[in-house]
């Protein structure tokens, strides 16, 4: 159990770093942004102003890289509509559009367009506009609340497109492989009775390096359709499966591998649900969670274990008959039986 814990505070590390380089990129984006707007004063005055990515709608063709989106101001009255920026390769933008020429036409989110962005767009030759979010993830309520603050009687789409998992090959493969996998860690937290002793670092080292590692998968899964959140979320939850189900799969692969079976082995109770073998050369086992079932064992009390060391090096106890003695000494009490564990 304790091995399973440490994923908690990786898990929101993983997740913390995609979110700071986001925020990070926006930072810089904005700063770009606020020293064009001290540019374009003059331009802006009197206009009620909002950050947006700019992109002309040939860059959305899917052969064409998708990033290539730049940044701006938006200004607007009630006679005019006025952009200034930077286009992604560079060329300046400022365009005054009239209100009776503005063309507008919601777009939303358009093929695998870079940071998963909903855009609408404005003019003739037409501009595409995306209101300016730190996370994409918010892309479609900023939008939508620009477009209708822009122009009043429009109304775009008010919610998140519905997006089914089944829909996608990618999506539907990898919520395949997330169910299999938890359902894989689950049977051993919740049902297995055989637990890892001794020193076993380097299985929940390995198990914790390959919750990042599903961050590896990212691109897979930004050039797919899927939406902002499943992007992010699929590979991170991937990597937090696949470290879950990496132990219980190493001590399977350690129990196919090597000679022999689970031995009976005598220990000793040494006090405070530690016990120490009768002979050297197996681990020293605490019993986690039966504090009243081992105050009633006295100092040197003999107790076995089923032990077993396989072809990984790896010591594993099964404890089903342990639990079984807990099991009757709390019921003979009246008293709700403990979830044990052995490490």
């Amino acid at each position: 159990m304790f091995e399973y814990l440490l994923f908690a505070p990786l898990a929101a590390l993983v997740f913390l770093i995609p979110l700071f380089f986001d925020l990070r990129r926006a930072r810089r984006r904005h700063a770009r942004q606020d020293a064009l707007r001290v540019q374009a004063a003059a331009a802006l005055e009197g206009l009620q102003v909002a950050r947006v990515h700019l992109a002309r709608p040939e860059w959305f063709d899917e052969s064409r890289a998708v990033a290539a989106t730049g940044e701006g101001w938006i200004g607007f009255d009630a006679q005019r509509i006025r952009i200034v920026g930077v286009l992604g390769d560079g060329t300046s933008v400022e365009r005054d559009i009239p209100r009776d020429k503005a063309a507008q036409a919601w777009a939303g989110r358009i093929g695998n367009s870079g940071d998963h962005l909903y855009w609408f767009s404005l003019g003739e030759p037409a501009l595409r506009l995306a209101a300016d979010t730190a996370l994409g993830w918010h892309s479609l309520q900023a939008t939508s609340a620009l477009y209708r603050q822009i122009f009043a009687g429009s109304r775009p789409p008010s919610r998140r497109e519905k997006f089914h998992l089944q829909s996608q090959p990618l999506s539907l493969v990898a919520t395949l492989l997330l169910i299999a996998l938890m359902l894989y860690a689950g049977y051993d937290y919740l049902i297995e009775r055989v637990a890892l002793v001794g020193d076993h670092r380097w299985v929940t080292f390995t198990a914790l390096a390959l919750i990042p590692a599903g961050l590896l998968l990212l691109p897979l899964f930004r050039r797919s359709r899927l939406p902002p959140r499943e992007v992010l979320l699929m590979p991170l939850l991937l990597g937090f499966a696949a470290g879950l189900a990496t132990i219980p799969l190493l001590k399977r692969i350690d129990r196919s591998s090597g000679d022999g079976l689970f031995t009976d082995t005598p220990y000793f109770h040494d006090g405070a649900c530690v016990f120490k073998p009768v002979q050297s050369g197996t681990p020293d086992l605490r019993v986690i969670n039966a504090d009243e079932f081992c105050a009633q064992l006295q100092p040197g009390a003999e107790q076995s274990f089923y032990l077993r060391r396989g072809g990984l090096g790896l010591w594993q106890v099964d404890y089903d008959g342990l639990r079984r003695q807990v099991l009757g000494f709390y019921q003979g009490k009246g008293k709700s039986v403990p979830r044990i564990a052995v490490r």
